[in-house]
């Protein structure tokens, strides 16, 4: 954001107004005595209205244009359509597009192993799960004859369409740590994990 009263050696005015309007594929604003500006085709903005707009935007929220109007809202609430119109998700919709984004988030971070649960697919201190698998696995063959409880720990899959279980203090207090495993037991988890991990996309 340009300070026009501040700008060391230069005498610039601000500009009387902003439009907000289509910009190529985009929407953006220009000044007044830009060329590209269009009383027709752009929505006029105080230069006030341009400053909270922006410092709404930096807290998170989505500039647009609907219906005649400039402001800013929630993300996703509003979204650009093939003719590059804004238009408007009921409830519903914005409810369903939320869970979905929170299902992915989680499936970029977990992967499920068989009726284990979901594993981290990168563990604190390993470059992957299957790494830190294969290190119980090269332990298991330096003579471990079983792997104590707690060793190994998996997560339940929360409902994305509740916000409070798809964070991090949710899954933690919903996690499932081993048993105490045997060295056949651990087999068996690693096989599954192997097949589990090739299936899935990292």
């Amino acid at each position: 954001m340009f300070d026009f009263e501040n700008l060391e050696g230069m005498s610039v005015e601000p500009p009387e107004f902003f439009g907000f309007g289509k910009i190529d594929n985009s929407y953006g604003f220009v000044e007044n005595t830009d060329p590209r500006y269009d009383e027709n085709t752009f929505i006029k903005v105080t230069p006030e209205e341009h400053q909270q707009l922006f410092e709404e935007q930096s807290e998170g929220k989505q500039i647009v244009c609907y219906e005649g109007k400039v402001f800013t809202a929630e993300p996703d609430r509003y979204y650009l359509d093939d003719n590059g119109e804004y238009l408007k998700r009921t409830d519903e919709e914005l409810a369903k597009l939320k869970a979905n984004q929170r299902k992915t988030q989680f499936l970029n971070t977990f992967f499920k192993i068989g009726d284990y649960g979901y594993y981290r697919k990168i563990p604190k201190g390993y470059s992957t799960a299957m790494d830190s698998l294969n290190c119980a696995m090269n332990a298991l063959n330096a003579e471990i004859t079983e792997f104590p409880a707690g060793t190994f720990i998996f997560y339940k899959e929360p409902d994305f369409t509740q916000p409070e279980q798809c964070t991090e203090d949710w899954l933690i207090a919903n996690q499932i740590k081993s048993d105490v495993m045997s060295a056949d037991e651990f087999k068996k988890l690693y096989t599954t994990a192997v097949i589990a991990w090739n299936t899935t996309e990292h």
